[in-house]
């Protein structure tokens, strides 16, 4: 009896520690997040995954913050600095970014967030190699004649092709989706991405943002900054650009 006791002690810390092992790795690559995305990932009701949160919060490893926007209160919940100290691999010290509240905007987070809706559908439908915002900015530093737009993600799909990914809340002008078009089918040619996935938060945008891009009619070509031309573009160009909404991502 006493060493059954045991076992199950084990296998309870072993449950507890994997818990909370998965969500200082989730906001390794996140900074911040919110409880709802967390019991998400975990697949836990909301009482189970905030006791994982308040153990977290009680060894100073994360912290929950309440923000006021227009629409109401949000909570998320943050790795701080000592959380990501911890998340530092010894062996392979790269830095871990952590929140900094006031230093991201509203629009920002919100959009955040919606990513990593994204990335959650994404990797239980067997996507992998999940690049995020913040790394495609720095492939974009790295080898900016390559790289000529940074995408919102990048991300390798079951079929093995790798996929530009752009989480789009609002619509651009005509303008600026003839200059991104045009970065993006000069990144396809270059073999960097297959094709480039637009993914809407609110479904009634999709239709519309893909009826602006598909009846573009030529883009300009050249580098973020600096002189373009412009080119006529066809229908095999357009097959590159997906649209859908969040909810119905992803497609294969």
């Amino acid at each position: 009896m006493k060493e059954h006791l045991i076992n199950d002690r084990a296998a309870l810390k072993e449950r507890v520690d994997a818990k909370r092992a998965a969500v200082l790795d989730w906001l390794k690559g996140e900074s911040f997040t919110s409880p709802q995305l967390l019991a998400e990932m975990l697949g836990l009701q909301r009482n189970a995954t905030y006791k994982t949160i308040r153990s977290l919060k009680k060894e100073g490893l994360v912290d929950i913050v309440t923000l006021t926007w227009i629409t109401g209160q949000i909570h998320l919940v943050v790795l701080t600095a000592h959380g990501a100290a911890m998340c530092i691999d010894p062996e392979n010290p790269v830095e871990v970014q952590y929140y900094q509240q006031g230093r991201v905007a509203a629009s920002s987070i919100a959009h955040q967030l919606d990513v990593q809706r994204a990335k959650l559908k994404a990797l239980r439908a067997g996507w992998r190699d999940w690049v995020p915002d913040q790394r495609a900015h720095q492939l974009a530093g790295a080898e900016p004649e390559k790289w000529l737009k940074a995408p919102d993600v990048v991300a390798t799909n079951p079929k093995g092709l790798r996929v530009a990914i752009e989480i789009e809340r609002t619509i651009k002008s005509r303008k600026r989706y003839e200059k991104i078009i045009g970065l993006y089918l000069q990144m396809i040619r270059a073999g960097l991405i297959k094709r480039v996935d637009y993914v809407t938060p609110d479904p009634a945008v999709a239709p519309r943002l893909a009826a602006v891009i598909r009846s573009l009619q030529s883009v300009l070509v050249g580098p973020e900054q600096g002189p373009s031309q412009r080119v006529s573009i066809t229908d095999a160009h357009r097959e590159r650009f997906n649209f859908y909404s969040l909810e119905d991502w992803p497609n294969g």
